[in-house]
């Protein structure tokens, strides 16, 4: 098992290729919602700046089963997307995946991350729970805005 970091905002075809196509199918729809998501709310040239758009990539295997994107610019860090096969579930992938952009992005001199979750679902409350008890865990120093299903909490 292994984390590779890519930054750009989308991925090589061939890099596409070793994904599993669960993985693959729900980062192309990500993505697309995400270009619409850029269109819509930031400005131009946005999209073109490799240095703050960020994947990580997790393998298992030569096969990737997971990935994570977010983008840093400036003292906050934007948490978009985590997304884990659903065959490898419950091995703490996600929370490596997020223990490890939060790294990154503190190396870069980030110290606030907003996460996004437009609506209510078991999965997503489950991340909302991970997010909190990072926080209060380990990441001291660090503050969470959460947006979920309409409320935002902030952690510190």
């Amino acid at each position: 098992m292994s984390i590779k970091h890519i930054k750009s905002l989308s991925l090589p075809g061939r890099t596409l290729l070793k994904m599993t196509p669960e993985v693959r199918k729900k980062y192309q729809i990500f993505l697309d919602n995400h270009l619409k998501y850029i269109h819509d709310f930031c400005s131009t040239g946005y999209e073109n700046r490799s240095d703050i758009h960020n994947n990580l990539l997790f393998f298992v295997e030569d096969k990737i089963v997971a990935f994570r994107y977010f983008v840093y610019q400036g003292s906050t860090c934007e948490l978009f997307n985590t997304y884990v096969d659903s065959c490898h579930r419950k091995q703490s992938i996600a929370t490596s995946l997020i223990e490890h952009s939060v790294s990154l992005s503190n190396d870069h001199g980030v110290s606030n991350f907003v996460v996004r979750m437009a609506s209510e679902n078991e999965e997503r409350t489950g991340l909302f729970n991970k997010y909190k008890n990072l926080v209060k865990d380990r990441l001291f120093g660090n503050q969470f805005t959460i947006y979920y299903a309409g409320k935002m909490v902030v952690f510190e």
